[in-house]
């Protein structure tokens, strides 16, 4: 797949979507204004070559995984994320789904949103790229 938000749109072309930061508002401007920046600079220094074959995305998942923060604390995001889908599951009668997020979201630290999802009875099954 790959790292950004966006990645599934290639892979789960049928997949209904929900935006997980859809009323997010506490965004700090000058991040945001260097987010491609950030992003083009992780690319160049990866050392990965566009024409790599042989698991580009999966090699470019686990270099970012190597710069995040292993020790990051749940914020409420996690909260806001975990809240999200069991509404979402709720009012549509879900009984599976995919959820695109960074690993620290996925880990399963107290407060997490995987752990405040498994709290709630979900099954999270987590596959790092």
């Amino acid at each position: 797949m790959g790292y950004e938000g966006d990645c599934h749109l290639g892979v789960f072309k049928e997949c209904n979507i929900v935006w997980l930061d859809h009323s997010r508002v506490d965004v700090n401007q000058k991040s945001l204004d260097n987010f491609s920046t950030k992003r083009f600079d992780i690319l160049k220094n990866s050392g990965l070559k566009k024409n790599d074959k042989d698991g580009f995305f999966k090699k470019l998942s686990q270099y970012i995984r190597g710069l995040e923060d292993n020790n990051a604390v749940p914020s409420n995001r996690d909260a806001k994320f975990a809240n999200t889908i069991i509404e979402y599951v709720k009012q549509n009668n879900c009984s599976s789904g995919i959820v695109v997020v960074g690993s620290n979201h996925a880990s399963n630290k107290d407060s997490m949103m995987r752990y405040l999802l498994e709290q709630e009875g979900y099954d999270c099954f987590v596959k790092l790229l």
